[in-house]
């Protein structure tokens, strides 16, 4: 089931460390290597058995989902440990979707929480509001870490308000759901196992954990990139889409989409993926047939249930 990525992200080697940072971070730079705070990785339970009942795994029904009901607060690791021996249908699709769900939501929750902190100082500096030091600083670090290296900036004067806004936005719940098991076999793959990589994120950085492809080219250097935790494979995900020059045509349908104040339509935006696979429309296709096949558009209007005490 893995497909390639046209364009991961043309500066692997960089934006993948930086681009978690950003994402997850929440006041200015953070030491590389460290693990920012907004994750509370210590709150992520190890990886369910996947003889365990879906309802189990997600601490409520998906029907309920479906229905409304907000989704709980319960992020694992992993994959369910087993699930290849799920027989390939329903009952492995419900244990898929019981992990990923609450992780893909947190993700978007982050990235939202980061998104109305960048309105909010932009809204300042264009009433003329004095920003504090750490806030521009902020400021600058976030948008250069979304922009191609020719339109970074060295000041706020420089930041695109349009550009930045557009890079900085959640992903459509369907769509991450159908990418995730499109390019992790439903969870099931060699790199989904071994690296927690549901999305097949390659890189070229000798520093990051990665895994050798057995198909890979003669003379090709790159590996899936691997991952401690599931959800900051999702984050890398995230930051393709919202960082790669191939995915433009994503980011301004999805602005379009968010003008109107409803949720994201994940089939209408799989259909500008064209470039995020060698496959092209077949995979394009392939994604929307799985959308609605799976009647996964009502996920895009699911919630976290709110925080108990610490967020995770």
């Amino acid at each position: 089931m893995q497909t390639r990525t046209l364009l991961v992200l043309s500066t692997c080697a960089v934006l993948l460390i930086t681009g978690l940072v950003f994402l997850r971070g929440g006041n200015g730079s953070v030491p590389p290597g460290s693990r920012p705070q907004v994750v509370d990785y210590g709150a992520h339970n190890a990886p369910p058995p996947a003889d365990l009942a879906p309802q189990a795994i997600l601490g409520t029904t998906l029907a309920a989902v479906r229905d409304g009901e907000p989704v709980p607060r319960r992020f694992y690791r992993g994959f369910p440990t087993g699930l290849k021996a799920i027989p390939a249908g329903e009952a492995r699709k419900r244990r898929f979707y019981a992990v990923m769900l609450p992780l893909v939501l947190r993700a978007n929750e982050i990235v939202n929480a980061q998104r109305a902190r960048m309105i909010a100082l932009v809204d300042d500096l264009d009433a003329d509001k004095p920003l504090p030091e750490p806030d521009r600083a902020w400021l600058v670090q976030t948008y250069n870490r979304l922009m191609p290296e020719r339109e970074r900036v060295d000041d706020v004067a420089g930041i695109d308000r349009a550009a930045f806004k557009r890079r900085l936005a959640p992903v459509p719940v369907s769509l991450a759901l159908t990418q995730a098991a499109t390019e992790s076999a439903w969870g099931t793959s060699r790199f989904a196992r071994q690296g927690n990589a549901a999305f097949g994120v390659w890189t070229w950085n000798e520093t990051h954990d990665g895994i050798v492809p057995q198909e890979r080219a003669e003379g090709a250097n790159h590996r899936v990139r691997a991952y401690d935790y599931l959800i900051d494979s999702v984050l890398d995900y995230i930051l393709t889409l919202n960082k790669g020059g191939a995915y433009a045509e994503f980011r301004r349908l999805r602005a379009e989409q968010m003008a109107t104040g409803g949720p994201l339509d994940g089939h209408a935006l799989a259909g500008t993926l064209i470039n995020y696979s060698e496959r092209r429309e077949a995979y394009v296709d392939e994604l929307q047939q799985m959308i609605r096949g799976n009647a996964l558009e009502v996920f895009d209007r699911a919630a976290l249930a709110p925080p108990a005490a610490a967020t995770s």
